[in-house]
């Protein structure tokens, strides 16, 4: 791909641990439902291929099962099998014949209390996939069903701290309710005994990425899934060291963060992406949030991708650059912890500073599409990262649009370019 000149931050390149990516505008990953038993199809390289051609700064593949009743549908990706291996190896090859300059990356997740149920397309039924039709025994930190009403059945309307002051700035807010039943079946409680086997997974899946020569790996624990379920206190209730206080909600997930970093090459960046709020009072708060940061930089993760929501059944209202603010606040508060433990101004993160001088970055969702926008967000500060889902499927040459509105020279793979002129 020909090199950009006089980019804007946006189109700017930014280096994570060994592996540059050539913009900071770059593809969320996003569920598919098209794997035959967690193996990739054809499509997946049609799919990963044409936004690798974008000029997009990393295309990370959608969450990517650690074992198999770990998968939201039975058509979801799966990584825990040579034969899975096969199959996205074969992704790859096809992807990076293609597009050998744009980094690509894989999200490693487990389903936990939202896993068997049936793809949302394609004229099939819809809800739970009952065992007799090849589904599965959800499980979760505690038997809580997705939609069980919790604490007296409080409405979980209200916004966070953070996320009132969003709302006043018209960047959205949480809206009501708790369905009248749960759309989902309660889950099994998994034992302590249970809890290393899972872990492993994701260590085993991570060893398998690192194999397959993956750029980035991004581990889930957002959207109310397993580890994002332990995090919370609406859906976590448990009575041991891994339920409680949010130290101990924190415990499981940062235990395989810190297994799977210690398993994912060290030349290589690690991500989690995890949420901001549940949008409700008693929920997972911004401060909480936080916390939760820190705890992942001090464990050596690179990318802190901010999403929100998935623990309780709330539909937060949203507009352009609305989660920006959980972004910010969480990379406010990474480089005052880095500030108040003595570390140079250096080592603090910056939007216009290369990410190899950071001890973290953090990529903001959520309605970022317009260049403008998303260009204003890292230049305030919020962000050092932009990451896009939907508006990658509306647009998948955005960078292209970016490049022209925001008067920098495009990044096109050579037919494009030479085609197109530039």
């Amino acid at each position: 791909m020909n090199e950009p000149a006089g980019a804007p931050l946006l189109l700017a390149p930014i280096q994570l641990r060994s592996v540059t990516l050539p913009a900071r505008l770059v593809v969320a990953p996003m569920c598919q439902y098209m794997a035959d038993d967690g193996i990739a199809q054809p499509w997946h390289s049609i799919h990963i291929g044409t936004l690798a051609c974008g000029g997009f700064g990393l295309v990370t593949m959608e969450a990517t099962a650690v074992l198999r009743e770990g998968r939201i549908t039975p058509h979801c990706l799966g990584l825990w099998s040579d034969e899975h291996e096969r199959a996205l190896a074969q992704v790859l090859r096809q992807v990076r014949a293609v597009a050998p300059d744009t980094p690509i990356g894989i999200q490693l997740a487990h389903a936990g209390r939202k896993a068997s149920m049936h793809r949302p397309f394609l004229g099939g039924p819809r809800g739970v996939v009952a065992e007799s039709d090849g589904g599965w025994q959800p499980v979760g930190p505690s038997p809580i069903a997705f939609g069980a009403s919790t604490n007296g059945g409080a409405a979980a309307s209200a916004v966070s701290a953070v996320g009132a002051s969003a709302a006043s700035a018209g960047a959205g807010s949480a809206s009501s309710a708790a369905p009248a039943r749960p759309a989902h079946p309660t889950p099994r409680e998994l034992s302590i005994d249970e809890l290393p086997g899972i872990a492993a997974a994701f260590v085993r899946a991570a060893e398998r990425a690192a194999r397959l020569g993956f750029d980035y790996c991004e581990v889930h624990a957002a959207h109310g899934y397993l580890l994002s379920s332990f995090l919370s206190p609406l859906s976590n209730q448990r009575q041991d060291r891994y339920g409680g206080d949010l130290e101990s909600r924190m415990r499981f997930p940062l235990e395989v963060v810190e297994r799977v970093r210690e398993a994912w090459p060290q030349d290589r960046p690690l991500g989690v992406r995890f949420g901001g709020s549940d949008w409700s009072d008693d929920g997972w708060s911004i401060s909480d949030a936080c916390r939760f940061a820190a705890e992942l930089v001090e464990r050596g993760v690179d990318n802190l991708s901010v999403s929100t929501a998935g623990n309780a059944p709330v539909a937060p209202r949203s507009s352009p650059a609305w989660l920006a603010p959980h972004a910010k606040a969480i990379r406010d508060s990474i480089r005052d912890s880095i500030r108040d433990a003595g570390t140079s101004a250096r080592a603090m993160p910056r939007a216009d500073r290369n990410a190899s001088e950071c001890r973290a970055v953090v990529t903001a969702v959520g309605e970022l599409e317009q260049p403008a926008l998303a260009e204003r967000v890292l230049a305030d500060g919020a962000a050092d990262l932009i990451a896009v889902a939907r508006g990658a499927l509306r647009d998948p040459r955005l960078p292209w649009r970016a490049a022209r509105e925001l008067g920098a020279a495009p990044r096109r793979v050579p037919p494009y370019a030479w085609a197109l002129g530039s």
